[in-house]
């Protein structure tokens, strides 16, 4: 529909200008207590986070939600987001920001204000993340070695050489991410697929693509900003390619069945750097996305 792929517009700019920290958790409807039992500023972004998805989906054009209250979510995210991984704010519980703090991030206020609003399913998939799940980087050393296996595996040598760039997943026992994969054999998970334009479009630019997976920075997927242009280049066209996604699995709906990994949205095999589920293919993206 036309509210779903419109702009958020050169008013939701200027009112994006104005805000304030508090202004712009007032609109996640983040309430006063919320960061009360926080002791740190990656614990208060964790709250804000899930406030935001909790809005998204309950105001996404998709299932009938109101479009404009839609805009103003995202655009008071897409803010607290830039503060945050620009190291422009200590504390969230505090919200001393001033409308001036927004004045050097006058580019991404401009992305974000002519940003479409993506799949219903991305912003459900992302609301169940408290930290990005997948990170991609150069490798640190020559140490880590790949794990893709079965056709998911493209390398002959399963070594990852340093500043050669690998994919791997959050540990959350650990707290670390690991498995790594190197680039060319990651399966790009369905989380992070449906949240990316169709590169089926004639029309499919790159700037698009990478302007997406930048949004989901600290939120699905993370490391982009740290890469050098060149690397950030390899990843998008990595992306670009429908060859490189795993499939959309979704739990069948003819009968009950246990809640196990055949209702992971990437598949057991895809997340554990398993093979190509051959021949399920990935169905097209969706037509709202970024």
């Amino acid at each position: 529909g036309g509210e779903r792929r419109g702009t958020l517009g050169e008013k939701g700019m200027s009112r994006q200008r104005q805000r304030t920290v508090q202004s712009c958790l007032k609109i996640l409807l983040v309430g006063e207590d919320a960061f009360k039992e926080c002791q740190s500023l990656e614990a208060q972004w964790k709250v804000v986070k899930r406030c935001y998805f909790r809005r998204a989906l309950k105001t996404h054009p998709d299932k009938g939600g109101d479009a404009k209250e839609f805009r103003a979510a995202h655009e008071s995210f897409e803010t607290l987001r830039t503060l945050y991984e620009k190291g422009k704010i200590e504390s969230f519980a505090s919200a001393k920001a001033e409308a001036g703090a927004f004045d050097d991030i006058e580019d991404h206020v401009r992305a974000a204000a002519s940003a479409s609003a993506q799949s219903y399913e991305y912003y459900a998939a992302a609301a169940k993340e408290d930290v990005p799940p997948y990170r991609v980087e150069p490798a640190k050393s020559n140490r880590s070695a790949c794990q893709a296996k079965g056709k998911a595996k493209h390398c002959a040598d399963p070594g990852i050489d340093r500043g050669e760039l690998r994919a791997g997943w959050m540990n959350m026992e650990s707290g670390t991410y690991g498995r790594w994969v190197h680039l060319g054999c990651w399966r790009v998970p369905a989380k992070v697929w449906l949240g990316l334009p169709d590169p089926d479009d004639p029309a499919a630019d790159p700037a698009k693509f990478e302007e997406a997976l930048l949004q989901m920075n600290e939120v699905l997927l993370c490391g982009l900003y740290e890469l050098s242009p060149a690397q950030r280049k390899e990843v998008v066209a990595y992306c670009m390619d429908r060859s490189n996604w795993a499939a959309l699995r979704r739990p069948r709906q003819q009968k009950a069945e246990p809640e196990t990994g055949a209702s992971n949205a990437e598949g057991g095999k895809e997340e554990s750097g398993g093979g190509k589920p051959a021949p399920t293919v990935p169905p097209a993206a969706p037509s709202g996305s970024v």
